[in-house]
This record gives structure tokens, sequence and C-alpha cells, in this order.
């Protein structure tokens, strides 16, 4: 689940608009266009202050696109009363012109594996910092994500390492030891899709492209389970098949 929220704006959102939102290191990006034509109504660019150059009145913005400038606009005075790395949040238009000024913040939890008409693109990295009920509390560079362990993440330990990936409808979690010493676990969670008529072997999205796996360890977890129904893999540290789980 996804909240954006602001003191400043978003007071005009409603049902029939599609809201998207890119991470990158320190920045976030926000757009909110129509749903019936993609018609963009608001943009909006957040991350550390940075002037193009002394003198130029442009301000640089990380873009999904890439790193782009732009003018201040009618805000040059409030400009003034920021320094090199003060957080900031503007939006702006097609002209490449700041048009607000904003105080917008997001709160992320992992809570469900993505629906099927999902276009939810997500790589994170961290380290476990808390265990409660099912859910991890997963220290990321943008916060603490929580993530529900039911999305198919078994034996999370505090302090271990965690790179969580989400692609549509398909999860990739990886857990280190804090020590490093011990082999990477991976758990990886999708649609179930049989590889061969026998059924003898499944195949799943992971990060580094489709995988094939084979079945004889999932037996039990797979009988009566549906194709397109969601299935979870663990791996060992040697990329071995441990056991196939059904994620809750």
């Amino acid at each position: 689940m996804l909240t954006l929220s602001s003191r400043t704006t978003f007071k005009d959102l409603s049902a029939s608009q599609d809201v998207t939102l890119w991470v990158h290191d320190a920045h976030f990006a926000v757009e909110i266009r129509k749903r019936t034509d993609g018609t963009l109504l608001h943009r909006y660019l957040s991350g550390p202050f940075k002037p193009d150059a002394e003198g130029s009145k442009q301000l640089l913005r990380w873009t999904p696109e890439g790193e782009r400038s732009y003018h201040y606009g009618s805000h040059e005075q409030a400009f003034a009363a920021f320094h090199d790395g003060d957080p900031l949040t503007v939006e702006v238009n097609a002209d490449d012109s700041v048009i607000g000024l904003h105080n917008v913040q997001f709160d992320l939890q992992v809570g469900q594996i993505p629906t099927g008409d999902s276009d939810t693109h997500l790589l994170l990295g961290g380290t476990v910092s808390k265990l409660k009920s099912n859910f991890i509390f997963f220290r990321t560079p943008i916060g603490v994500v929580t993530v529900n362990s039911k999305i198919g993440i078994k034996n999370a330990k505090v302090g271990q390492t965690m790179m969580l990936h989400i692609h549509r409808q398909h999860v990739v979690a990886d857990l280190g030891a804090p020590n490093a010493t011990a082999g990477v676990v991976r758990f990886v969670t999708g649609p179930l899709r049989y590889a061969t008529p026998e059924q003898t072997s499944v195949t799943l999205w992971t990060p580094g492209g489709e995988q094939t796996f084979p079945a004889d360890k999932g037996k039990a977890a797979l009988a009566g389970v549906k194709e397109g129904a969601p299935i979870t893999v663990e791996l060992n540290g040697q990329g071995m098949v441990v056991a196939f789980y059904r994620p809750s």
C-alpha cells in the first residue's frame, strides 16, 4: 500500500486519475494523469536542493527520464532561503518551470502480492531491523518499509540483509547473513506456470530473467494448485531448490 500525503497539495485528486510514484536514491517523483486519455495534470519532483549553476535561476532535478533543469519561475525569492542539499519538493510544468513548492511525503507498506493488472516495479535493499507477528520492518535508504512475510518470505532474522524485488505479479526476496559467511537464501514468488506438460518443473520470473525449477520437492505444496495461482520457491545459497510454499 502506498500513501501520499501533503499539507499543500493533492486537494483536487479524484478516482478518475492515475498516480505513479518513482523512487531513486534520495529522490522521488509523482505524476498524476487523467485515466481516460493520459493527460498530465501534476508532476512533483522531490530531492536535495541543487542549483544548476550560480546565478542561473535554474534548479537541477532528478526525473524518471534523467536529470533536468527547471527555471525558478516566480519562486526565486523562496529559493534564496535554501542551501545545497536541503530537501525540497517542487511542482513543475511542461515548459520546464517551477510552478509550486510543496511538502510531500509517502509511506510504503508491502502487504500483498501485486494484482494481475499492477505495473509495480520495485527494488529495495536494506536490513531487517525488527520482526513483529507476520511483519518485517525493513530499514532502507527511503526509510523503514513494513513488509508482510506472507508474500513469500520465510524465517527472516533481525540483522539480516535483504534485497526485495517486485516486478508486476512477481516478488523475489534475497536474505543474507549479517556476517556474509553463509550464502544468500532466495524466495521466488509468482504465478504458477508449468514448464512441461508432465508438470515436472515450473517457470518463474527472477531479476536475472525467467528460470525453470524442478518440481520434485513441491509435490505436496503444488497439489491442487491451479496455474496462475501464486507459489513460492525457496533456494539455498547454491541456488538449489529447498522447498515450495503457497504464500498465505
